[in-house]
């Protein structure tokens, strides 16, 4: 695994606790297993679940901002 998609999971797995989200909250049709060896370094992804996995990271983080903002 390259050092960028290690740095990659590790962010992930890193913003990922701090919103207070589960693997299960971000996961979409990724397993849970797969997600967990993502983070940790153990393997990588596709570029689709992780596509999927930022962008249900972020959902509500866009909810978030929009309704402080309104």
């Amino acid at each position: 695994m390259s050092q960028f998609l290690l740095h990659c999971g590790q962010l992930l797995n890193s913003i990922r606790q701090r919103r207070n989200l589960s693997i299960n909250d971000i996961r979409g049709d990724a397993t849970q297993p797969t997600v967990t060896n993502f983070e940790h370094g153990h393997s990588d992804i596709g570029l689709t679940n992780f596509h999927t996995l930022l962008t249900n990271m972020y959902a509500g983080f866009k909810i978030e901002v929009q309704h402080r903002l309104s």
